[in-house]
């Protein structure tokens, strides 16, 4: 063996230091001028004015509606899209960045997939490359190779919350082979405001309204959505599965994956889910898909644009967008028509059941043949799974879980039976029924002769005998209409309706101990003709009641009301009762109630009745009649937009 002498080693560590010191200086100068001719392309091409790079950054106007500096690598990318290209291309030949991580991958590339993608496509990036090795995290996260579709997802307005009262929109990353799963698996986006716990509510709808949150995406697997759109607040959904190629649909992924944990601020009426869902989408679908500048965006709007988008392209012969729309009924619509299904004598053992549930229930099974047994102890299941994903981790789940186990066993000892599909008859999807917002013209006859014409504008109308995917309840917000007599200038107000809401609860599981009662309220102020005088009411009103509904015909119901008035008497309390019957095209709905007056002795006899035929989704008529404080009768032509 052969060893170094002193003098020997040390000139060779000086040989290696000159060496690496040497490569050092060399490259310096090959990596500016690389990164320098990438930077000179990317100016040639004008990348940094490119409409998608803008996009990538959320531009809007001369500034990014992203308010987190995490996600800008220059100091000045949240106004200078120029700057920001030019030090994102820097950190890709450097990795050198300012974004600091405690999760997830640290290289820029996995930081910024989307933005990656994009510039390797326009500017051929050397040594570009995503894959498992490089971004592990990222790419255990994406599933690219696992997720076959897009779709969008509306879930229908929640009446027991303000801010969810006009639905909700969620972006879904669809498994392949998942259908069988029922999609519980697939990753689920939606975007929020970043509400504390317990926030006061006028606090809630004043920050709300004028950006007083943050906001941003968040993911989730959608059985967590499932879980408490349908099974807590039995909200129906329909998914919009989309026809994205290959390069769209990974960009998408991607992009999202640059989104997530960044934030924006927060506006209920415009800045929503809806809005930013529609301009994260519409960067890679070619039509327009979010072009309204309305400063109001609801999320049934996203959901109409994507059928006219649909409708144009299947005119022109062209690829469609909407693969297919399907139908997902809240748990409680699913168990209710789960329950139904069972014969009288089914029903008669499954009540049994249900009323004495400390007794062993193979008692009055043995009143059943083996398929109505089966029948029943599905049913039973179906219930148990029902209470147990309501129960939000309640004490009582554990019961729930063994009793379930219990009818599981039971169920086990029986033979197989070829599971029938529940026949769960389909609400309209959002597409197919009436826009939210309308403009309106009329005709109105009072009871002394006058008559005049009416010019109306409402933000938000789905009234009980409109097309809408509330069925039979209720919801105007914003609903302003003026009165102008005929020759002259004279124009009034006639009524506006700052909110009106009425909850029919057509589904009950009693079995459930649920809440059977509805509700309504409403606040606004209405015209009366008293006496050739103009006289403004400025009203609230609540109510709390039942509803019966008849099966191909409508529903039934009735009310206890207490309202106050600005006129008199000012307050005041009545029941009341009513009806709706008809199908999507033609309905009619009724209302009488008695208003007692708290202050003196006295009641009103109240009758309104109107009857709506629906020329197509976004037209209609409406004759209305109305007995208080006098007598009016009109006829109403609503454009829906």
């Amino acid at each position: 063996m052969m060893f170094l002498t002193g003098r020997t080693l040390i000139a060779r560590v000086r040989l290696v230091f000159f060496c690496i010191i040497f490569s050092f200086l060399f490259f310096i100068p090959t990596f500016a001028s690389e990164l320098q001719a990438y930077r000179d392309k990317a100016k040639e091409l004008q990348l940094a004015k490119d409409p998608f790079w803008k996009d990538l950054l959320h531009f809007k106007g001369n500034s990014s509606q992203i308010i987190d500096d995490r996600f800008f690598l220059s100091k000045n990318g949240r106004v200078n899209p120029e700057e920001e290209l030019c030090a994102t291309l820097e950190a890709y030949f450097t990795n050198k960045h300012n974004i600091k991580r405690k999760y997830g991958d640290k290289d820029i590339i996995c930081i910024f997939p989307a933005r990656y993608t994009w510039l390797d496509k326009k500017l051929n990036l050397p040594g570009y490359k995503i894959d498992n090795d490089t971004c592990p995290r990222l790419t255990e996260w994406t599933r690219i190779n696992e997720i076959e579709d897009i779709s969008l997802v509306f879930v229908s307005g929640y009446l027991g919350n303000p801010a969810s009262s006009f639905g909700h929109a969620l972006l879904n990353f669809k498994l392949r082979d998942n259908e069988d799963l029922m999609g519980l698996f697939d990753t689920s986006i939606t975007y929020g405001a970043q509400v504390p716990p317990n926030e006061n509510v006028l606090f809630y709808i004043f920050k709300g309204l004028l950006g007083g949150y943050h906001a941003g995406f968040t993911d989730k697997f959608f059985y967590a959505h499932d879980q408490v759109y349908s099974s807590r607040e039995f909200r129906d959904m329909w998914e919009y599965t989309l026809e994205l190629d290959d390069f769209n649909r990974k960009m998408l992924i991607y992009h999202i994956a640059e989104l997530l944990s960044h934030e924006y601020r927060y506006y209920f009426l415009s800045s929503n889910c809806a809005q930013r869902v529609a301009v994260v989408l519409d960067m890679f679908i070619e039509e327009d898909l979010y072009n309204f500048n309305y400063p109001i965006y609801i999320p049934e709007e996203l959901f109409h644009r994507l059928r006219d988008i649909d409708r144009e392209r299947r005119e022109k012969g062209e690829k469609n967008l909407i693969k297919k729309i399907k139908f997902i009924p809240s748990a409680q619509r699913y168990l209710f028509y789960e329950i139904a299904r069972l014969n009288d004598n089914e029903r008669k053992v499954y009540e049994n059941i249900m009323k004495n549930q400390d007794v062993d229930f193979s008692i009055y099974l043995k009143e059943l043949s083996s398929e109505s047994s089966i029948n029943v102890l599905n049913v039973l299941l179906a219930y148990q799974y029902y209470r147990i994903m309501a129960s939000n981790d309640d004490p009582s789940q554990e019961a729930l879980k063994r009793y379930k186990d219990k009818v599981l066993l039971e169920r086990l000892r029986l033979p197989a039976k070829k599971d029938v599909p529940l026949d769960i008859p389909e609400i309209s999807s959002p597409d197919k029924t009436s826009s939210p917002s309308s403009i309106n013209i009329g005709f109105i006859v009072e009871d002394d002769g006058d008559a005049f014409g009416t010019l109306g504008a409402t933000v938000f109308r789905k009234e009980s005998v409109g097309l809408n995917v509330l069925e039979y309840s209720e919801l105007v917000a914003l609903d302003l209409n003026l009165g102008f007599l005929n020759g002259s200038d004279n124009v009034f107000l006639n009524s506006f309706d700052f909110i009106k809401i009425r909850d029919f609860k057509t589904l009950c599981i009693k079995e459930a101990n649920e809440n059977p009662f509805s509700w309504s309220f409403e606040a606004g102020v209405n015209r009366y003709d008293i006496n050739d005088d103009n006289v403004y009411d400025y009203s609230m009103e609540g109510g709390v009641g039942l509803v019966n509904k008849v099966k191909g015909y409508g529903i039934c119901y009735g009310f206890l009301n207490v309202s106050s008035h600005s006129i008199d008497q000012q307050y005041r309390m009545g029941p009341s009762a009513g009806f709706v019957i008809g199908q999507d095209r033609l309905k009619l709905q009724i209302d009488y109630s008695l208003d007692f007056g708290l202050e003196y002795y006295g009641y009103d006899e109240i009758t309104k009745a109107k009857v709506q035929y629906q020329i197509n989704k976004n037209n209609a008529i409406q004759l209305h009649f109305e007995n208080n404080n006098g007598k009016r009768s009109g006829i109403t032509y609503f454009i829906y937009w």
